[in-house]
């Protein structure tokens, strides 16, 4: 229906133009514009220019202004540091003795935990596994490989109770 109004219009202009210019005058070419403008504003009044309403655009409509709704985005836990950090040095100690970058970290964590980190995360739990002596940094190559520690409870973080 939308396309006939429009092919409507586009003809009417059409017209115009070649009206306006085959009797070398502007007074043609502004009648004809004239209808087509008055064609395209019927058509803007008419019923089959209104937008479908369905229950999904007027719960959205009805949704009050500046507030997310729970049903549109969903809730994404936020990861806990030490999980975050246990997965980060699981990755590396899967990698040893080569060395892997941060990137190779994050896939193996999606494919092997089905878990997407995010890269902040990653490299905080980086920074505290290389602080505590767990990675080293291969160089200036923002590379690391497992230093071969034994991997324990020492280096996490206090979880405190009662929380994530």
């Amino acid at each position: 229906m939308t396309s006939d109004a429009v092919k409507m219009v586009q003809q009417a202009i059409d017209e115009a133009r070649a009206d306006g210019y085959a009797d070398g005058q502007r007074k043609g070419y502004a009648e004809g514009y004239a209808a087509a403008m008055q064609a395209m504003q019927e058509f803007l009044r008419s019923s089959s220019a209104t937008p479908r309403r369905t229950a999904k655009t007027d719960e959205i409509a009805s949704a009050p202004r500046g507030r997310i709704r729970d049903d549109i985005n969903e809730y994404v836990p936020k990861t806990p540091r030490y999980v975050s950090q246990l997965f980060v040095a699981e990755a590396y100690q899967g990698f040893a003795p080569e060395p892997a970058s941060p990137t190779q970290v994050l896939h193996w964590i999606k494919r092997e935990k089905g878990k997407e980190l995010p890269f902040t995360s990653l490299r905080r739990a980086i920074e505290a596994l290389e602080k505590s002596g767990h990675l080293v940094e291969i160089g200036d190559s923002r590379t690391w490989r497992w230093a071969g520690l034994e991997f324990g409870a020492s280096i996490l973080p206090i979880r405190p109770t009662g929380t994530n």
